[in-house]
């Protein structure tokens, strides 16, 4: 079932200070003309706290949602040549809740890069000029040949499932899955891509997923220390040489000196990237991150010694393109640490990801 051919329940706007009620008011929209563009824009508009449920509806009168009519009716400039809309009131992380299509569903645990090809293909489905921008190019450090998606997401939260053989059943009726991004025009093509096309599929057609309700949830307090736990493993690395003559990447273990040094840097280009540019959105950033630049990284030291006296290592081999000829392998780890420096370089952790390869699944925080 398509995201048009649906009716939409929305709960009430929480703020962040306030607890869910267990049963809030609801209120039921069907697709009426000009809702689903509506219901889009107001997803985007309140920013923290709302949720959209999908619910089956029948004899409702069914629309299609255009890009062109989306754009016109909400006055938004998604083309992929306009300046980033880097929203720094509020991050717009999304909180999915999805649903295998058939029971016992058996994924690979590499599946990480199917999320990020669904992530990509709904943006698509808004804009394929700006989904092949974001895939090819992405936004660079001026002068350098650094550049970056700038979004990440979670690993799925499955409350009961077996692992086995390098597979993964699925026994939960609905999984969790967290997707964050800095950059406001490409969250609205997830968004409108999303509403346009709820289902995707993991390693085979046959592993479909839908999404079935997406929520937005509210930024933390920002200070200049904070506390974090990893929802998708932290890496980093170092070019290096390999045997082949070309530049490979050496992977920093949890005790490697280098490590913080290396995020920081790290989270300064992704700032750069955004906000250090030359147009007017990058101009006041830019002051911003000349009189503060810190930014350190320590991890829960406690964690890896008690992971350690039970035999556990806090680090992971994860493999993008599993059985595909240009398929590599990227070390990453999972292990509760603490953010201190530039609230500013710490919420951007929070949006874009810690570290590298966030739009392959890596570096999601949540603050604790």
């Amino acid at each position: 079932m398509r995201f048009a051919d649906a009716s939409f329940i929305f709960l009430q706007q929480r703020a962040s200070s306030t607890p869910l009620n267990p049963d809030p008011p609801k209120l039921t929209m069907t697709t009426a003309p000009g809702a689903v563009s509506r219901n889009c824009s107001l997803l985007l508009q309140i920013r923290s706290g709302f949720s959209i449920h999908f619910s089956s509806s029948s004899g409702v009168r069914r629309e299609h949602l255009s890009h062109e009519n989306f754009i016109a009716e909400n006055n938004y400039a998604l083309a992929a040549t306009a300046s980033p809309l880097v929203h720094k009131e509020a991050t717009l992380r999304l909180h999915l809740t999805i649903r295998p299509t058939k029971k016992n569903c058996s994924i690979t645990l590499n599946y990480s890069y199917y999320l990020s090809s669904a992530i990509y293909k709904w943006i698509e489905t808004s804009s394929p000029e700006y989904s092949a921008f974001l895939h090819d190019e992405g936004f660079h450090v001026e002068g350098t040949l650094r550049r970056f998606k700038h979004f990440c997401f979670s690993q799925l939260n499955i409350p009961k499932r077996n692992v086995s053989n390098g597979r993964l059943e699925i026994l939960s009726p609905t999984v969790e899955w967290y997707i964050a991004m800095p950059v406001e025009q490409s969250l609205q093509h997830l968004v409108v891509g999303m509403f346009e096309k709820r289902e995707f599929f993991i390693e085979h057609e046959e592993n479909r997923f839908v999404v079935e309700q997406v929520e937005t949830l509210p930024d933390p307090q920002w200070r200049r220390l904070m506390k974090f736990k990893m929802l998708s493993p932290l890496t980093a690395s170092v070019p290096k040489d390999r045997a082949d003559g070309k530049l490979g990447a050496d992977y920093l273990r949890p005790d490697d000196p280098r490590l913080s040094e290396v995020l920081r840097m790290n989270m300064l280009n992704k700032y750069r990237s955004l906000y250090c540019r030359s147009d007017s959105v990058g101009q006041a950033g830019q002051s911003d991150l000349q009189v503060d630049t810190e930014f350190r990284c320590t991890l829960d030291q406690k964690f890896i010694a008690d992971q350690e006296r039970k035999g556990k290592r806090i680090t992971r081999k994860i493999t993008i393109k599993e059985g595909r000829t240009d398929a590599s392998e990227i070390i990453g780890l999972f292990c509760p640490l603490t953010l201190e420096g530039n609230p500013a370089l710490i919420a951007l952790a929070y949006e874009s990801g810690l570290g590298e390869k966030g739009s392959l699944g890596f570096g999601m925080l949540e603050a604790v």
